[in-house]
């Protein structure tokens, strides 16, 4: 059996074993491994505490001792805030940019944003080009700064690309027809 003050202690450790971050976990472990030499114990003692609270002779441990130190633990998974939506328009875009030069090099966004106001500059207005507002070219300068880049935004830079290409590419076969 573990004292209840080592039990409080591993309570308040494990949950950081969920990270996603390696070095937290190998940190965490060796946390967890330093209490239970420290109380004169091993992880096989850890593993058969866990066992004999999952059979039903055995009382689960209680909690809401601990519940102070992470109240979302300690909570019924169904009272527990939920996650943010990675897909959602304004949360932070996970693709870290696109690739505008070839297919295996991808640009960040504010390599993009720079390529985008260059594009408006330089394309002609008859083919699409000088089509960005002012609030467009605000809002590229920003990213250029390396602003944050939502969901959102990724997707209307991404349009903007496509509109610049679209005109380059109207552009480019107007002077291959004419050198035919």
């Amino acid at each position: 059996m573990i004292p209840a003050e080592i039990a409080t202690k591993l309570a308040k450790i494990i949950p950081r074993l969920a990270t996603e971050h390696e070095g937290e976990v190998i940190n965490a472990v060796g946390a967890i491994s330093r209490i239970l030499v420290g109380a004169g114990l091993d992880w096989h003692v850890l593993a058969k505490v866990i066992k004999e609270a999952g059979s039903p002779e055995t009382a689960p441990f209680d909690w809401s001792e601990v519940a102070d130190f992470d109240p979302d633990q300690a909570a019924p998974p169904h009272h527990r805030e939920p996650k943010p939506d990675p897909d959602a328009p304004d949360a932070p875009d996970r693709r870290g940019g696109l690739p505008i030069w070839g297919v295996k090099k991808i640009e960040p966004w504010w390599v993009i944003a720079e390529y985008c106001l260059q594009m408006d500059w330089t394309l002609p207005k008859a083919f699409g080009g000088k089509s960005l507002t002012k609030a467009d070219k605000d809002r590229l300068r920003a990213v250029q700064k390396h602003g944050p880049v939502t969901n959102a935004d990724a997707d209307w830079i991404e349009s903007i690309v496509a509109r610049c290409h679209a005109a380059r590419d109207a552009w480019r076969a107007r002077d291959q027809k004419a050198a035919a």
